[in-house]
């Protein structure tokens, strides 16, 4: 049985160590522009480089999100910083807009494409879509059960992603215009104000208008993903990579529970009968 990478998040340096200790085989982080959690402290480029440096003297990995809309205006800009992680040895970078594999192909660099969430790759069309477009892993929407990914994986010829644990957006993928509309500040650009956690009142207007009393008042606002006591099933589906949501997060969660599913994972392959994974120290 082959035991999929654990993939932690990192919002700032010192988290990207913590996850590293607490045994994630790979963490997923951004620098300053063009990720989708902006307010998160994130990481400059020497920062980006000194993070893939340290991962790999231990066999991990580094992501980097550019999982942003691109403007026009920024295309250039956007060039420059895809070759910057290529020379940074990134190895990996998740991306939201196409355009940027049209980038990749014109700039002749050869570093991965993951396919974020927030494609909504949701069926075995759009991962036929993402194989002809050269993408190297899919992270698939957060709406399909197991017996989904279980179909999806079982024919699709690239690496596929889950998210297996954090907090899950209103709408589906993430892909939300709530915050934009509201106040201006667009999910798709990482800004996210969060209106979906905030209280509502449920009015109704028919037969006459009152306002429906409910005990619970964040009408809108989705309960955490925890998929840790069906980690069994998504390993026997053959998922090459297990998400956890949290940049930002602070450092204690995200060792609290890259631990977690670190020992979990750990006692499947004990099971299956494989030797034991040591544990990275430093």
């Amino acid at each position: 049985m082959e035991i999929p990478e654990l993939l932690a998040p990192a919002g700032s340096p010192d988290t990207f160590r913590v996850a590293l200790n607490a045994g994630a085989d790979a963490v997923y982080l951004s620098g300053k522009d063009f990720g989708a959690r902006y307010y998160a402290e994130n990481f400059s480029l020497s920062e980006i480089r000194e993070a893939v440096d340290y991962a790999h003297l231990y066999d991990r990995r580094v992501y980097v999100t550019l999982n942003t809309l691109i403007r026009d205006s920024e295309i250039r800009r956007v060039s420059d910083y895809l070759q910057e992680l290529h020379a940074a040895g990134a190895d990996a970078v998740i991306i939201q807009d196409p355009a940027l594999l049209f980038l990749r192909e014109e700039l002749s660099i050869d570093i991965p494409l993951h396919a974020s969430t927030q494609m909504t790759i949701h069926n075995i069309a759009g991962i036929r879509w993402a194989e002809e477009m050269g993408l190297e892993r899919v992270i698939l929407a957060r709406e399909l059960s197991v017996d989904e990914i279980r179909d999806i994986t079982s024919r699709a010829g690239v690496d596929i992603e889950v998210f297996v644990h954090g907090a899950l957006c209103y709408s589906y993928s993430g892909q939300c215009l709530l915050s934009s509309f509201i106040g201006g500040r667009s999910g798709n650009r990482g800004r996210c104000a969060q209106p979906c956690r905030k209280k509502y009142e449920l009015i109704q207007l028919k037969p006459e208008r009152r306002v429906v009393n409910l005990p619970w008042k964040y009408l809108l606002s989705t309960r955490d993903l925890s998929a840790y006591m069906h980690l069994d099933r998504l390993v026997d589906a053959g998922i090459r990579s297990l998400k956890i949501e949290g940049r930002m997060r602070s450092a204690e969660y995200v060792a609290t529970t890259v631990s977690v599913y670190r020992r979990a994972l750990d006692e499947i392959k004990r099971v299956a009968g494989d030797p034991a994974r040591g544990s990275l120290k430093g």
